[in-house]
């Protein structure tokens, strides 16, 4: 029979966080990565009401805004943000001030992180990262905290718009 442990001992999950890869420990230098215990309370699809007393504020943290920007008609943009804290970045979301369609006329040319290009190839449709995507692509890349994280983006529209880039983070 196997160990379940004592009744007040959590099993298969340490306490302390965890440690999955070599691209993890490459990244964090060997440091452990602490586990989100704010997503972690959440079971199925209800939210735990009760929040651990210890927990720090910056697991209250699931997202990362590159901040809000005007691209111009036929212009670029790249904004960035340098990683406030060690976390492992999950899937980009686009939004645009005048709606979904006018994101169809974005185009991204670069996902970097640490100067290292996540996007291969040629522009991706903004569609293809709006909040709404099903099956939009995951980047899930642990990054230590201080580390730069950069979008190209391009307006292949006749007119001026909002972008707001943002991550979800962990």
């Amino acid at each position: 029979m196997p160990h379940r442990g004592r009744k007040d001992e959590k099993v298969g999950r340490p306490s302390s966080g965890y440690r999955s890869s070599s691209l993890l420990d490459t990244v964090l230098g060997g440091r452990t990565l602490r586990t989100n215990r704010l997503m972690e309370g959440i079971k199925g699809n209800r939210l735990v009401a009760r929040v651990p007393s210890d927990i720090q504020v910056e697991e209250y943290n699931s997202v990362l805004g590159l901040g809000r920007i005007t691209i111009p008609a036929l212009g670029v943009a790249a904004p960035a943000v340098n990683a406030p804290r060690d976390m492992v970045v999950r899937r980009m979301h686009l939004n645009c001030d005048e709606g979904l369609q006018p994101l169809m006329e974005i185009g991204v040319t670069a996902i970097t992180i640490e100067g290292h290009a996540i996007l291969q190839g040629g522009a991706v449709g903004g569609s293809t990262y709006s909040h709404d995507a099903v099956g939009s692509p995951r980047i899930d890349i642990p990054v230590a905290g201080g580390t730069p994280i950069a979008v190209g983006l391009v307006n292949n529209g006749a007119a001026a718009r909002n972008i707001t880039p943002s991550f979800d983070i962990d």
